[in-house]
């Protein structure tokens, strides 16, 4: 069997990897992990996929004597907030994240709102390979339940997290752009409590998300650059299809890299965690920039390095204690409220630093060290990613100039003038590809000249 679990939770296009079968064997599969009697909280995205593989995947924990209680449409970290708050064995998140309307998704969470450890997820999918699935007879079946009170709960737990009367005193205007996603739910609800005057774009669910794609990066941001320069906006917010993460565009229409949002944080998060001499730690995947690691310098922080994927750096961070981590996509993690990605989290704390230094969202962005970064990928098959990365390493070694490899997750190539990495998706069948140098030019040219390495490989 191939594996089922990749970087983050089960993913697969809709009908085709992604089906109710499938959702209705793992949730027997999760249910037979767990103990008979114990509760599992799920939830999922806008996607119109969403109703029937939530059903599927709920019916299998039923069948193994599991309770389950369906919290409608949230924001992920909504989810995992109320499983951690409301002490649930499990979660169950029916999502793809940013993947396009074609795919969907099943993430799981453990009891303390964190993604499922890669241990645990290896545990349920030998369960699910094996087929061996404790059922329940007919009057133990699990029941199913729904409450409408976890997106309050939810947005509660923000709230307080922020100085909500700086924010209202502040009388901020912001373009809003969830972009159709589950970010519907709770982020228009937060502006308006916070006193935010709100520029909509796609605030209105939408399971095929026909205005924008739901991942949030610069093409698909252009409309929310053009309305904050049109509307005269402090700031422009949009969000992915789960509404985990959070990009921002400043107030003169700028895209805002998602490396630069969380070197921000960094430098105005750090400084709460800083009494008695304390050295906070901050952890961040090989992928972020180098101005991450910059940042944490400033901050007088210490940073942990590890492998991409936000069930990774969360479990990381409670190794290490840090408080604070996240992605360069736009994941902000803040453990004083949860471990986890949360774009809600991250859209309140940027509206509070607008309001509490009065300065605009792009002076405070240019605090941080900027290098440029550039992305790419090229498709490949599934069953080829493996190969492909042993094959690749040695033709990377060997390559001039490269001072040093790490491999703890694909390549990254440490260069005279910047680096390299090469890695292969963990939800999709692409091996991403990307630079980072002091300048677009500089960037681009080492892309130039490690991609094709990387489709000499891909074609053997």
């Amino acid at each position: 069997m191939a594996k089922l679990f990749g970087t983050n939770g089960v993913r697969g296009e809709v009908g085709q990897g992604m089906t109710a079968e499938l959702a209705l064997r793992l949730g027997m599969a999760v249910g037979t992990w767990l103990k008979p009697g114990d509760r599992v909280a799920v939830g999922r995205d806008a996607r119109d996929s969403g109703p029937h593989l939530q059903a599927a995947f709920s019916s299998g924990l039923n069948a193994t004597g599991v309770h389950t209680v369906d919290v409608g449409v949230l924001a992920s970290p909504g989810i995992q907030l109320y499983v951690r708050d409301k002490r649930f064995a499990a979660g169950g998140i029916i999502t793809a994240s940013h993947n396009p309307a074609v795919y969907n998704g099943i993430k799981l969470v453990a009891p303390d709102g964190t993604e499922t450890s890669q241990d645990e997820e290896a545990a349920v999918e030998a369960v699910y390979a094996s087929g061996k699935f404790r059922l329940a007879v007919w009057d133990t079946v699990g029941k199913h339940a729904v409450d409408t009170g976890a997106a309050q709960h939810y947005l509660e737990a923000v709230l307080k997290q922020v100085d909500v009367r700086a924010i209202r005193n502040a009388r901020l205007k912001v373009v809003l752009d969830p972009g159709g996603g589950a970010g519907c739910v709770t982020a228009p609800s937060l502006m308006n409590t916070l006193g935010v005057q709100v520029v909509p774009l796609s605030c209105t669910l939408d399971g095929a998300f026909r205005d924008r794609p739901s991942e949030p990066s610069q093409e698909n941001a252009k409309r929310a650059m053009e309305a904050v320069r049109k509307s005269g906006a402090h700031l422009g917010i949009l969000q992915d299809g789960d509404a985990d993460r959070a990009i921002f565009v400043d107030e003169k229409g700028q895209f805002v890299w998602g490396d630069a949002s969380l070197s921000l944080a960094i430098l105005h998060e750090l400084p709460r965690h800083t009494a008695g001499g304390k050295v906070p730690v901050v952890c961040t995947a090989v992928s972020s920039s180098s101005c991450v690691a910059d940042a944490v310098k400033m901050a007088g922080g210490r940073l942990e390095w590890t492998v991409v994927g936000s069930p990774v750096v969360a479990r990381e961070m409670l190794r290490h204690n840090a408080v604070f981590g996240g992605e360069d996509n736009g994941g902000l993690m803040f453990t004083r409220h949860q471990v986890c990605r949360d774009g809600l989290m991250a859209m309140a704390f940027m509206l509070e630093l607008l309001a509490k230094t009065g300065k605009p969202f792009s002076e405070l962005v240019a605090q941080v060290p900027r290098y440029a970064l550039v992305k790419d990928k090229i498709h490949v098959p599934e069953a080829r990613k493996q190969a492909i990365l042993a094959s690749l390493k040695p033709l990377i070694a060997k390559e001039a100039g490269v001072k040093s490899v790490d491999d703890r997750d694909g390549l990254k190539a440490y260069l005279a003038n910047g680096w390299v990495l090469i890695r292969p998706s963990g939800t999709e069948p692409i091996y991403r590809i990307q630079a980072e140098a002091a300048t677009p030019a500089a960037a681009t040219a080492i892309i130039a000249r490690f991609k094709p390495i990387l489709e000499r490989a891909a074609a053997h």
